[in-house]
């Protein structure tokens, strides 16, 4: 998910012309890119401190069909090629991508018995709600600008 995230950021960063939205896209970008990193290291210090897990199933459950309902690749691959798409289209799906994330996190947070990774998860929802508010925070701006591209 965070992957989807990092390449339709960079891709609507590219293709924005306002310097503004740009930048927006940019650090949305850069802070999926945070989050992946964070999971992996997580990974790691878990699978280093109880090799035992690497024998347990998967508990998250995520599977590319969670994946494709929240960053649906197939309308993400569309983006890359869609010249057309305007700042606002660009705005409208990011809003749409952040508030699915960020109820994705909350959920599985709540289902979870374990004091660390709750914490994770719901520090990730927090970290998705962040995003959505600066997202719609720039929609408004564009909107009180008369900005349609």
């Amino acid at each position: 998910m965070e992957r989807r995230g990092y390449s339709f950021y960079t891709n609507a960063s590219r293709k924005t012309k306002d310097p503004e939205g740009r930048k927006m896209f940019e650090t949305l970008a850069k802070e999926e890119s945070e989050h992946m990193e964070r999971l992996r290291t997580e990974y790691r210090s878990l699978m280093d401190a109880h090799g035992w897990l690497r024998r347990e199933p998967a508990l998250l459950p995520v599977s590319r069909k969670i994946a494709d309902d929240i960053f649906p690749e197939r309308e993400l691959l569309n983006t890359d090629v869609d010249e057309g798409m305007s700042q606002m289209e660009a705005l409208g799906l990011a809003i749409d991508l952040e508030r699915k994330s960020q109820k994705f996190f909350n959920d599985f947070a709540k289902q979870l018995d374990d004091p660390h990774g709750r914490k994770i998860f719901r520090e990730f929802a927090r970290e998705e709600r962040t995003h959505l508010e600066s997202l719609r925070d720039e929609f408004n701006r564009l909107v009180d600008r008369g900005t349609s591209d």
